[in-house]
């Protein structure tokens, strides 16, 4: 019985030698005999060394076996791998975008194509629809310290595979398929108007605001101190933020390319932060040519589409960041914690020196300070140079439909609007009385804001929002002054107030020097007091006061009275007073 089983499982075992290919007719006839004739005759110990050499070649036959079929399906993955690829790509939903023209403008071509059909014809992209001309490089250029870096070959990009493209774009379309939201609440203590000072802030235009994600990609223009200041950001912010300098960021009509980038999706806070360096003017070294940058109203509409799409706008003076980056770090940390209490202060940024402010320039006067080489000046080089190299330029430009759907942006203004505005100035007075406006001024060394109403010979009257009543001032001593649309930047009510949301602003407002103007109560109040003539005592009370009042020079009276209190000089009673975070049913900040 033994021998029988034994005869069929060799038989069995040299079917499958033959089945592979591994042993042929003739050798597989004499194993059969050869093994039938062993089983007959041994005995004892030649039965279990049979067995053992059964054994051992059966397993070698599973693993040639094993091997075999291995190898062929590896052999079928790489013959279809990349076709498989390929068709499981083209079952995405097509994705439309744009392909630049021959210039390194902001505007895009109107039309859009498929995704599917751009990989197709990707190959046939002519070179110079993506590349620019070396004459366009020049004025889109990284600008450096002509010391440092005289001449560099432009060393154009190769063009992408259509295969890269589809890898790429069905990378980046991931992050578009549910929008995303800012996650907290765009309250703009910074908020100035015309004139600004740097630095200032432009926040999301509302709560809830949609985020357009940015994309990879830059075409090389930086400013001669972006690297030294990504630096500097890296060194505070990269425990909490991710920070790029090669991020775009693509609306209906233009792409915009952020000096750096600052990311923040932790519990879907959602903070996006650009920050920018504003120059007076091109780091070119051709005078007659260059051209003034950052003037007053110049960014207003580039301003308006990142607020619009959920980003924090930053802008800095390059002077700014070239004398205090410590400071303007420090100043970034101040707009996060605004927003989000919950961010902490970087351990090196806390006993750091404030930036001074700097007025937003003109552009009669950068074209001064270029004809001056002011900018070569506090930079401490002779003069500048330029390396005309295009960066980062293989990425496709690729809209997210849907996060536009949903943008609502401000109406286009034309800079030569804004520019007729500001010539008006030449009566300041005059205009603010006919509009109903205001006018900020330095008077006998104290800044105020003033809604003037009557304008006679050398004297104007008009309701101060400093002191809050009507007061008379001499035109002979009012300095520096500018009109204002309306007389605070950031107004809270009642509803929108609470101890630690009254804290968490004092925290802001006390290093930026702001005037806060309040709506303060004075509490009822119920006491005992002695009758001087009967000698007996009495009670009295007192009636709750509220009273609009005006505060400056502000600091927290944590070793008074406690964390939810201030000391400040109050304008109302020309003295210093300590109010109480409780007891503020109104908070407004002057745009002084």
């Amino acid at each position: 019985m033994i021998c029988e089983l034994k005869t069929q499982l060799l038989k069995y075992i040299a079917m499958l030698f033959i089945e592979n290919n591994y042993l042929c007719k003739q050798t597989y006839q004499s194993f059969i005999m050869d093994t039938i004739s062993v089983g007959i005759n041994q005995t004892g110990n030649e039965q279990f060394v049979t067995w053992i050499i059964i054994a051992v070649v059966f397993i070698f036959i599973i693993i040639l076996f094993l091997l075999k079929i291995i190898k062929e399906r590896r052999n079928k993955v790489e013959g279809d791998g990349i076709i498989q690829s390929s068709s499981n790509v083209s079952k995405e939903k097509p994705i439309q975008i744009s392909v630049p023209k021959p210039c390194l403008g902001n505007k895009l071509s109107e039309d859009s194509v498929q995704l599917s059909s751009q990989i197709k014809k990707s190959k046939e992209i002519v070179k110079s629809e993506i590349i620019p001309s070396a004459n366009e490089l020049k004025n889109n250029s990284r600008e450096t310290s002509f010391s440092i870096v005289k001449e560099k070959d432009v060393n154009a990009p190769s063009i992408m595979s259509s295969m890269a493209l589809e890898l790429i774009a069905k990378e980046d379309y991931s992050k578009f398929s549910k929008p995303k939201y800012i996650g907290y609440n765009p309250i703009n203590i910074f908020t100035q108007t015309e004139p600004l000072n740097y630095p200032y802030v432009i926040m999301p235009s509302k709560s809830g605001c949609v985020i357009k994600f940015p994309q990879k990609g830059r075409t090389g223009r930086k400013g001669y101190k972006e690297d030294d200041f990504l630096q500097y950001i890296r060194k505070y912010f990269k425990e909490t933020f991710k920070i790029y300098d090669d991020r775009y960021v693509l609306t209906k009509k233009n792409r915009y390319e952020p000096d750096i980038s600052l990311l923040n999706e932790k519990d879907g806070i959602n903070i996006f932060l650009d920050i920018e360096i504003d120059e007076p003017y091109e780091g070119i070294n051709d005078i007659k040519n260059r051209k003034p940058t950052h003037f007053r109203f110049a960014d207003i509409n580039r301003n308006n589409e990142f607020k619009n799409r959920g980003w924090i706008v930053i802008r800095f003076a390059e002077i700014q960041i070239h004398q205090n980056p410590d400071g303007c770090c420090r100043f970034i940390a101040d707009v996060i914690k605004s927003i989000y209490p919950q961010f902490n202060i970087p351990l090196g940024l806390v006993v750091t020196k404030r930036i001074e402010p700097v007025l937003q320039w003109t552009k009669e006067l950068a074209l001064n300070w270029s004809a001056q080489n002011y900018r070569e000046q506090y930079l401490g080089i002779g003069q500048f140079g330029y390396i005309p190299i295009i960066q980062e330029t293989d990425f496709a430009l690729i809209q997210d439909e849907e996060v536009e759907k949903e943008v609502v942006d401000d109406k286009p203004i034309a800079l030569s609007e804004k520019n007729s505005i500001s010539t008006l100035s030449q009566n300041i007075i005059d205009i603010a009385i006919r509009t109903n406006k205001y006018i900020v001024f330095q008077y006998e060394k104290d800044k105020t804001i003033v809604k003037p109403t009557k304008y006679k010979e050398n004297a104007i009257a008009g309701y101060c929002y400093v002191k809050n009543m009507i007061r008379s001032f001499d035109i002979s001593k009012m300095e520096d002054i500018h009109l204002k649309s309306r007389y605070y930047t950031l107004r809270l009510s009642a509803s929108e107030l609470g101890i630690q949301t009254v804290a968490n602003m004092m925290n802001i407002i006390i290093p930026n020097h702001k005037y806060v103007r309040m709506e303060y109560t004075k509490p009822a109040r119920s006491f005992v007091t002695m009758d001087p003539e009967t000698n007996k005592l009495i009670q009295m009370q007192t009636k709750a006061e509220t009273s609009i009042r005006t505060i400056s020079d502000i600091q927290l009276d944590t070793e008074g009275w406690g964390e939810n209190y201030i000391r400040a000089y109050c304008h109302k009673r020309e003295e210093g007073r300590t109010f109480y975070f409780g007891r503020i049913s109104l908070l407004e900040i002057l745009d002084l």
